[in-house]
């Protein structure tokens, strides 16, 4: 299976790239934090597969009814496990807690939790 995982960093060359057909043979997109909800919505509406993503630490907090706060079209992933095909896919986002107010941070023991 051929996944196209996206973190931390936009690359416009992606935009050229999947109109021309580039991206064709992905199955899957995996959104691994802190990339822009509209880069993420672009990517699953040009290549029609499914989309997971955990949100990053400089991502806001999820929220499904500010449209803001979520990825169309995709499944937040945070905390949960899901079954793709033959795959178990988990996902945990943010980071860990450099700030005592940070959005999707965590100390080790709220991630135990």
């Amino acid at each position: 299976m051929k996944i196209l995982a996206v973190s931390d960093e936009i690359v416009n060359r992606i935009y050229t790239l999947t109109s021309s057909g580039h991206f064709q043979d992905v199955e899957l997109i995996i959104g691994c934090g802190d990339m822009p909800y509209e880069y993420l919505e672009y990517l699953v509406t040009v290549l029609n597969v499914p989309m997971f993503y955990v949100p990053g630490n400089h991502d806001p907090r999820f929220d499904l009814n500010f449209d803001q706060a979520h990825a169309e079209g995709g499944i937040n992933l945070d905390l949960k496990t899901v079954r793709h095909k033959k795959f178990l896919i988990g996902g945990f986002g943010g980071s860990i807690r450099y700030r005592p107010d940070g959005i999707n941070q965590y100390s080790q023991f709220e991630a135990y939790l």
